[in-house]
């Protein structure tokens, strides 16, 4: 009440596109991450205090995932990760078909039981705002493994050559 102008400022990188007086419209870049919104009421007495709005933005890709990229059909305890990045609240992990995460969903390191099939394990990164569209990706081939002969049985060949040598 009693204000006849106002004075919006916009965080870093953001620039004010429309400015009604006691409302805006706000341009954001891309990557845009966090930063401050601030207004301040004026009239021929002065100005107000300034009434802030912190603001976060939908948060970035992640930088990279690391685990390894050659594995046998079926292995288990597989671990990948990506760096934990500031403004992240859940990160969101695919793996190939016939692969399962096995711990981890949802937070910056997983373990997984691999399939058969090779393929790319990926991760977004998310916060209240939302999911980054852009997906982090590793692919991961099958290496040439030798699976372990557990309870074997090898049987004593018998050959036998006619005739008969005397």
């Amino acid at each position: 009440t009693g204000a006849s102008s106002y004075t919006w400022t916009a965080p870093a990188g953001c620039s004010i596109t429309a400015n009604t007086g006691t409302s805006i419209t706000m341009s954001i870049p891309a990557g845009f991450v966090s930063g401050t919104l601030s207004v301040v009421a004026n009239n021929s007495c002065g100005a107000s205090v300034a009434r802030t709005l912190a603001l976060s933005g939908i948060p970035a890709a992640p930088a990279s995932i690391t685990g390894p990229t050659s594995v046998c059909a079926s292995a288990a305890g597989l671990t990948y990760s990506t760096p934990v990045v500031s403004g992240v609240s859940t990160y969101t992990w695919t793996v190939p078909t016939g692969a399962s995460i096995t711990t981890g969903a949802g937070t910056s390191a997983i373990t997984v039981k691999w399939g058969t099939v090779a393929g790319s394990v990926t991760v977004k990164a998310g916060n209240s705002c939302g999911t980054n569209a852009t997906a982090r990706s590793l692919a991961v081939g099958l290496a040439a493994c030798r699976e372990a002969m557990a309870d074997a049985t090898i049987s004593k060949a018998e050959i036998r050559v006619y005739p008969n040598p005397g």
